[in-house]
Order: structure tokens, then C-alpha cells, then sequence
């Protein structure tokens, strides 16, 4: 077959089945494509196409260019992203398939991120207490850039509606997700809200809460760009997590590039809705009036305001 085909990943379904995630490009087009490959080495027919001449299985009937841009797995299943430009203007896709190759949503691929302008940059992790997918990805609203995320239940295969991480008004961009260890989510990105380069921002959505302030909070604000953080698991026993990015911070008349790193640990913790310092479980002016006259010494708060006032919980 007369086409470039470009590996985007490969990974292990189960103890003796392979699978690989590739771009195959033409003067036809880019579509994405999957094969899997027993211990054997064999290929597994289950994956392949049977009427195409094309080895592999594609994961979307559509003619449109396809760019592979993450997976993510359960026990049983496994969710791959694209990016498409079938609208005209790059959106997220995705497909589900099972371990024996069966296609689970539409035959097209299922929009995941799709507006009026670009949607790009995507990051996917899935959740094993919550059995759902759940991807985030940058929007462009015209303007700037917003960070977004949608999940996908693993059983119903029904999408939530949108879940707006950030937009601040200013661009949020590269962001990552990872699931915790306890159901909850964490997200780190790039975000420029306060002056012309990039700074790393922080949020933890938990039970369906966020556990910050809306639009998060600084996690990392030296001098220069901070780019491009990514999330990852380094202690189960505590529930920690590292995050690390490229860090500009020792650019002089040179641009040099360094990793820096830092760590967050989830604290089960239920005694407190993080912003409520009134105790009335709404966030509002009312909280900030209360928690400011604490800062200036004008009235003390309570034992049991502690706890939500320490909104970065320091």
C-alpha cells in the first residue's frame, strides 16, 4: 500500500495481545488506524479490516484527515483520540473499542471537543472508581484559549456535558488530567493571566467539586515560560502525584530549558467545602468578606471555618 504509516503508540490489551496505534497517510488523506499483534508475533484477524486492503482496522469511516493524539484504557475497553477536520477546523474525536477489535461508537467516531474554532492539544486518562474517560483540550474561543474537559461513561458510553477547568480571559493552554487514586481528578496547564509568558496553574476536581477557586490556582510563577506539565503517580501510599514541565526560569540572552518539578498530595478530607467559610454551602461575596476581615484582624474565624478558608490548603 502506497502510504506513510506513523506509530502514535502501542500498548498492552492483556497478557498476550498487543495493540498499535498509527497514522497511515496518502495522497488519499491521514486516517488513524489500529492493529493488534498476538505473543506470537501473528496478526489478529479480529483487528483487521475485511474489506479494505489495508492491514489494521480503521477506528472512523469518515474521509477526513485523522491524527492520533492519546488513548486511555479500562479492564475491557479503550477510548482513542484524534484530532479531525471534518468541521473544517480541528476538533477532538474519539472512538471506543472492546479487546476483540469491535467498534463501540458511531462508525464516524463521536465529537468530543468541537466549536466553532480549533480544539487541539488534547490530554485522557481514565478513572477506575468513577469507570469513565475524561478529556480535556484546549479551546479557542476566537479570542484565546480555554481549557475544557468532557467524560465519557465506560458502560453507557454517554458523554457528560462540557466541564469548564479555566477561562480566566486570558490563554490556558497545554493542559494535562490525570485521575487520583481516590476517584478525584487533578490538572495542571500553561496559563498567561498574569503578564506575556506562561505560568503553571493547578485544580482538583473532586465529587464533582472543584477544590480551588474557579479557574485554579498558581502552582508555579518563576520568571520566563513554564510549559507543557504533565501529571503522574509516585506514591500510592500517601496519594501523591509529581507534576513536571519545561522551565525557562535560567534564559539570559539564550532560551535554556530546564525540569522543574513539584509535588501534590490528596488529602481525604470531608470535613470542609474549600471556599465556605460562612458554613452556609454556597460560595459567594459573603465568604470572601469573611475570610478578608480574618487576614486584617478585624474578627477571628472559628475552628470550623479553618478548614475552608485555607483555600490552598497550606
Amino acid at each position: 500500500v502506497l502510504s506513510d504509516d506513523n506509530i502514535q503508540f502501542l500498548t498492552e490489551l492483556n497478557a498476550s495481545q498487543l495493540l498499535i496505534g498509527f497514522d497511515s497517510g496518502s495522497f488519499l488523506g491521514t486516517r488513524s488506524m489500529v492493529v493488534s499483534i498476538d505473543n506470537d508475533g501473528s496478526l489478529n484477524d479480529s483487528w483487521t479490516n475485511q474489506t479494505d486492503d489495508v492491514l489494521g482496522k480503521r477506528i472512523s469511516a469518515d474521509e477526513n484527515d485523522q491524527f492520533i493524539k492519546g488513548y486511555a484504557k479500562s479492564d475491557d475497553k479503550i477510548l482513542i483520540i484524534w484530532k479531525d477536520t471534518r468541521s473544517g477546523d480541528a476538533d477532538i474525536y474519539g472512538q471506543i473499542l472492546d479487546f476483540n477489535g469491535n467498534l463501540l461508537l458511531d462508525a464516524a467516531g463521536v465529537a468530543i471537543g468541537f466549536g466553532g474554532n480549533d480544539q487541539q492539544n488534547p490530554s485522557i486518562t481514565y478513572n477506575e472508581v468513577q469507570s469513565e474517560f475524561m478529556v480535556c483540550w484546549e479551546d479557542f474561543n476566537g479570542l484565546d484559549f480555554n481549557i475544557l474537559c468532557r467524560t465519557i461513561n465506560e458502560e453507557s458510553l454517554e458523554l457528560s456535558d462540557v466541564i469548564v477547568i479555566c477561562d480566566d480571559g486570558s490563554n490556558q493552554k497545554s493542559p494535562d488530567v490525570h485521575s487520583t487514586l481516590d476517584g478525584s481528578y487533578i490538572f495542571a496547564w500553561e496559563d498567561s493571566r498574569n503578564g506575556v509568558t506562561a505560568d503553571i496553574f493547578y485544580q482538583h476536581l473532586q465529587n464533582g467539586s472543584f477544590q480551588y477557586m474557579q479557574n485554579g490556582i498558581v502552582l508555579c510563577d518563576a520568571d520566563f515560560n513554564q510549559k507543557k506539565p504533565q501529571i503522574d503517580l509516585y506514591d500510592e501510599t500517601e496519594n501523591s502525584y509529581i507534576i513536571f514541565w519545561d522551565d525557562l526560569r535560567s534564559s539570559g540572552k539564550e532560551d535554556l530549558t530546564n525540569i522543574y518539578v513539584q509535588s501534590v498530595s490528596i488529602i481525604a478530607d470531608d470535613s470542609c467545602l474549600l471556599g465556605d467559610v460562612s458554613g452556609d454551602e454556597i460560595i459567594n461575596v459573603i465568604d470572601i468578606v469573611n475570610l478578608v476581615n480574618h487576614v486584617l484582624g478585624l474578627s477571628s474565624l472559628a475552628d470550623s471555618q479553618l478548614c475552608a478558608a485555607d483555600l490552598n490548603q497550606d
